[in-house]
């Protein structure tokens, strides 16, 4: 199973750098924030598969206690790992921040990348909470959702899952989400078959 969600992450590699386009995230969010369409929760996560050869990721709770934490721009945002039933790990990583949060998950990811382990990242995934506006007054909604983020794609998607099997989402507040996240400024991935779910997400 693993490896297929792999083969299927990776594809063909954009000459673009990861943190301007994940701060597009930030700039985004301020705006819909201010007009009380979306609010971000408190955690994110970095899922990636495990590698026994890779040192850094051998030792990673020690290495990231480094990387998070010490020297100039360390923030105080918690993380732990954890295993999954897919053979793959999380690291969550909580802070009431978000610009915090943000800069935690992409300093992670790119430690990650930059000791050798890359081609393990399968993704980034955000946590936010979505008022659909489209709802009339009596029958507004909000909606626990998720934004994720492809390495190999350099393209966000969102993905709202209704239940725990595969194939349980809703795809029209999906399309919604992700227009207005475009239209904000937020590179969004423009193949529906792209917008992969990632069911069992812990948080």
């Amino acid at each position: 199973m693993i490896n297929k969600i792999l083969h299927i992450f990776k594809g063909s590699k954009k000459n673009l750098n990861d943190w301007e386009v994940l701060f597009t995230l930030d700039k985004a969010y301020k705006e819909l924030y201010r007009r009380g369409e979306i609010s971000a929760a408190r955690k994110a996560g970095v899922i990636y598969h495990p590698d026994d050869k890779n040192i850094f990721l051998l030792n990673l709770k020690k290495e990231l206690n480094t990387v998070l934490y010490t020297g100039e721009g360390s923030t105080k945002t918690s993380f732990n790992i954890l295993d999954d039933s897919h053979s793959t790990k999380w690291i969550v990583l909580e802070d009431g921040q978000f610009y915090d949060l943000l800069s935690s998950v992409f300093t992670v990811g790119n430690a990650i990348n930059s000791n050798g382990g890359g081609e393990n990242i399968i993704g980034l995934v955000f946590e936010f909470f979505f008022t659909d506006k489209q709802k009339s007054q009596e029958n507004i909604e909000t909606t626990k959702v998720y934004l994720i983020y492809r390495y190999d794609l350099k393209t966000f998607y969102p993905f709202v899952p209704t239940g725990d099997a595969k194939g349980e989402r809703n795809r029209i507040i999906e399309n919604r989400l992700g227009y207005a996240l475009k239209n904000y400024g937020i590179i969004i991935e423009p193949s529906l078959e792209k917008w992969l779910g990632l069911w069992g997400i812990p948080f």
